[in-house]
């Protein structure tokens, strides 16, 4: 699991944040183009969920006194997960997005951690009497990382083993990949034979910046001609990719 020295719930400003989570998703997506899946989806949303409810369970609180609620909010749920991580359990997502609430096994554990958050955060040490720089920097995190919260043991439905979190991300990845094959057949029998025509024309003279293999000619060409009707799975994902190059082009 991440180390808790990466889970880090200090950078300062919304605009700062944003843009780390844009180059994230970029940068997921160039590793791998199914990441972005139902199941990293319901994880996302339940996140939100986790969120807003932490944000009223703090408002709520009797010993709140107001300010301060969004670090406080933020760094109950970095030491919600660094307490997973570092007891080598994996947060159960779907537990939030079955209920679209959180459990009420989680409610009792966040209002533990938030009344100790707001308390620390809330009493910065010597040497930095602006609470809202403080919380800024990487010593805050650490402080609150070094709190001894007493936690009632974990209910197992807020819990995934690492083995059936791998699974499920496996399971999700080969259910997008269907999803994303079947959308590209889809589309390819959806484009009209004079499309076809009009490309297999542009690609056979050459005038296209990307050389087709004689292979991929060979399936344009068939179903351009008419040969080909309904293309096979392998003949869809190269028509498909014939079709993206063509748009790409100008061609079409």
């Amino acid at each position: 699991p991440k180390s808790l020295a990466q889970i880090k719930p200090e950078y300062p400003g919304a605009e700062f944040n944003f843009g780390r989570f844009a180059d994230y998703i970029n940068d997921l997506l160039d590793r791998d183009g199914l990441a972005i899946s139902e199941l990293y989806f319901k994880a996302a949303i339940s996140k939100v969920i986790m969120f807003r409810a932490v944000e009223k369970m703090v408002s709520d609180a009797p010993w709140y006194d107001g300010g301060y609620r969004a670090q406080t909010v933020t760094y109950s749920i970095a030491y919600l997960s660094a307490l997973f991580q570092y007891s080598g359990l994996v947060f159960n997502f779907e537990s939030i997005w079955k209920e679209q609430a959180l459990p009420k096994a989680l409610i009792k554990i966040l209002e533990n951690i938030t009344q100790k958050v707001y308390k620390r955060i809330t009493n910065p040490p010597s040497g930095h009497a602006n609470i809202s720089q403080w919380t800024k920097q990487e010593s805050c995190w650490l402080a609150v990382k070094d709190l001894a919260i007493d936690i009632d043991e974990i209910d197992e439905s807020l819990c995934v083993t690492v083995q059936e979190k791998l699974y499920k991300r496996k399971e999700d990845s080969q259910n997008k990949k269907i999803d994303n094959d079947i959308d590209k057949q889809v589309k390819v029998l959806e484009i009209t034979d004079e499309v076809w025509i009009k490309m297999y024309d542009y690609f056979k003279n050459n005038k296209s910046v990307k050389r087709l293999s004689s292979k991929q000619i060979g399936i344009l060409e068939s179903r351009a001609n008419g040969r080909i009707i309904v293309p096979s799975e392998m003949q869809s994902k190269i028509l498909f990719m014939i079709y993206e190059t063509a748009l790409d082009e100008g061609a079409i």
